[in-house]
């Protein structure tokens, strides 16, 4: 098979919205706090889907944290707790712009729809869940930067349904880091099929990552790279020397960068 077949699988468009706990931001405090979501509303097409954040978000901005918009397949066995199987995924702020997207999937081979073949339908998932690195201006932030993390299910490090505060030191790799890793990979392996894009397995969601020290957490973790946001709250001096000081014992070998697995 010299290239994956398309399967132009139908998908619907999930938009759940995230509100401040209490829907007051003012009753949100750092290091971490929750956030409610308990609605979603799902359209047929990525327009009716972003139409709608925009005219909510005219609304309901004061009391809203994001909104999440999913794409998912129809026919598909998905995941939707703690990790969130997706075809691709924006996060757009309270005023509806645009904050980051993954255009890639992240979406196992659980149960295979009817009528598919088998082999040829990991072909096709190993070739859409391929991340090809970020550009310059999707890195938004730099080793030092304090950050806070947006938890919900598409963020499958961290758990659900809060924001937590944290620190950068290191920001996920660019477009021509990811093709030299890829080349270095192919050259040094023989455990891959470029013809059915199993590197698609190998280099996908798991890559595309800032690593961060969470607030008073002792050791680094992985932030995916839209669910890193800018703070949205008041970060006192006090805080900000702690996470500062943390950062200044991971350049001092204190503490040790995550592997990221593959």
């Amino acid at each position: 098979m010299n290239e994956a077949t398309d399967f132009h699988f139908q998908s619907i468009f999930k938009v759940k919205r995230y509100y401040y706990c209490h829907y007051n931001i003012k009753k949100c405090h750092w290091p971490e706090f929750k956030l409610y979501s308990p609605d979603s509303i799902y359209f047929q097409t990525l327009a009716e889907a972003e139409e709608y954040v925009q005219r909510f978000s005219q609304y309901s901005c004061r009391d809203t944290y994001a909104f999440v918009v999913t794409e998912l397949p129809l026919g598909f066995q998905l995941r939707d707790r703690i990790s969130e199987d997706y075809f691709s995924e924006r996060i757009y702020l309270p005023d509806g712009t645009l904050w980051g997207v993954n255009d890639y999937a992240d979406i196992m081979q659980t149960w295979t729809p009817l009528s598919v073949d088998e082999a040829e339908l990991g072909h096709y998932l190993g070739k859409k869940r391929m991340f090809h690195g970020r550009t310059p201006e999707e890195i938004r932030f730099k080793p030092g930067d304090i950050v806070e993390v947006f938890c919900y299910p598409g963020n499958s490090f961290w758990g659900d349904d809060y924001v937590s505060l944290a620190i950068v030191v290191q920001t996920p790799p660019p477009v021509d880091e990811v093709a030299r890793m890829r080349e270095d990979y192919m050259a040094t392996h023989s455990d891959y099929d470029l013809s059915d894009h199993s590197l698609g397995y190998e280099f996908g969601s798991h890559l595309d990552c800032y690593i961060v020290i969470p607030y008073n957490f002792g050791d680094t973790d992985y932030s995916p790279t839209i669910a890193t946001m800018r703070p949205s709250l008041p970060i006192s001096t006090r805080r900000k020397n702690l996470l500062i000081s943390q950062y200044e014992q991971y350049l001092a070998g204190e503490l040790k960068p995550k592997e990221i697995n593959q």
